[in-house]
């Protein structure tokens, strides 16, 4: 199966069924607290399809006091390497927007995720009772 990254320029039918799943997601909760309109102010905002046209993952660099990284694959297709295509796209386009650093939050119970992101460079630069907060430099 091949997947493709697609600039997300619109909120589509398509991306919203799909965000919707992270409403019952313990590791994202970055939607149960926004509405999906938001997906339009990112500084940067990516979706990944197969050939088939189904969305596989998203990722968004936002700025709230900093730039930071959010990032979601649909629960069938963890583990097939798709967060990496998104991260690194991630990392690319944030450099190319002249970006010095790239922050992110993960849950502590994320084990997978916090191995991940320490692999490609993230550093823990804070904890609170729950989650981990990361930066990279770029």
């Amino acid at each position: 199966m091949e997947w493709k990254l697609q600039l997300v320029s619109e909120l589509t039918v398509e991306i919203e069924e799909f965000l919707s799943e992270t409403y019952d997601c313990k590791q994202f909760t970055y939607y149960q607290k926004r509405p999906f309109q938001k997906i339009l102010t990112h500084e940067y905002c990516i979706i990944l399809v197969n050939d088939e046209g189904v969305i596989g993952g998203y990722g968004h660099l936002d700025f709230e006091k900093h730039v930071w990284l959010g990032i979601y694959i649909g629960e069938q297709f963890r583990g097939k390497g798709l967060s990496k295509i998104i991260l690194s796209d991630l990392l690319v386009n944030g450099k190319k927007l002249g970006l010095e650093f790239i922050h992110l939050s993960v849950y502590k119970s994320n084990k997978i995720a916090i191995k991940a992101y320490n692999k490609i460079g993230f550093n823990s630069y804070k904890e609170d009772e729950n989650s981990y907060y990361m930066k990279i430099k770029l």
